[in-house]
């Protein structure tokens, strides 16, 4: 499958709505300075596919009912009217031997009250599958076919290699021992 947009609205650094970034076939590279929400665009497409972000003060990826609060932008709590304030991220993928697009959203949300927020303990996962081009698609509801989906975007042999964050590198090579570096090397090789 190839990754074609990720849409991020109101999900942690980015406030608002419309924060979409396309990509081509090929390599992309996603370049800034520090600070400028680089690992939290890595975050938003891990957040999609496992329901965790990277933690950067434990070092670990965590659940969104451990993350919560922190998965919405404070911004758009801050800015928002009393009511309901949803992070949202969207992933559209293209499946082109088949001719199929995937959409997979993820959707958590907090209620303010006041200068209260109260918390949701889960997120939703919606799957759509659609004909290239073509209408909204249909949900696709079954486990089995949703976790099949999810496995051909990042097949779990190379899940942690394929896209990683500066701040998880010492998780995946440990740089005192040289067969660890050389297997990483043959895995991104191989891919």
């Amino acid at each position: 499958m190839i990754l074609k947009s990720i849409e991020l609205n109101n999900f942690m650094c980015y406030s608002g709505e419309n924060n979409k970034f396309e990509f081509k076939e090929g390599i992309n590279l996603i370049i800034g300075d520090n600070g400028y929400g680089k690992s939290k665009l890595f975050d938003a497409f891990y957040w999609v596919m496992y329901d965790q972000v990277f933690d950067s003060n434990k070092k670990q990826f965590r659940d969104t009912r451990l993350m919560r609060r922190q998965i919405v932008s404070d911004k758009a709590i801050h800015e928002a009217p009393e009511g309901m304030v949803t992070a949202t991220v969207v992933i559209g993928l293209q499946q082109n031997e088949r001719g199929h697009e995937y959409i997979l959203e993820r959707r958590y949300s907090v209620r303010k009250q006041l200068d209260q927020v109260r918390e949701d303990e889960t997120s939703e996962l919606i799957i759509r599958k659609k004909e290239l081009g073509l209408g909204t698609g249909t949900i696709i509801t079954d486990p089995d076919e949703r976790e099949r989906i999810k496995a051909q975007v990042l097949p779990e042999n190379i899940k942690p290699y394929m896209w990683f964050q500066g701040e998880q590198v010492e998780t995946i090579i440990d740089f005192n021992k040289d067969a660890s570096l050389t297997q990483a090397i043959n895995v991104l090789s191989n891919i």
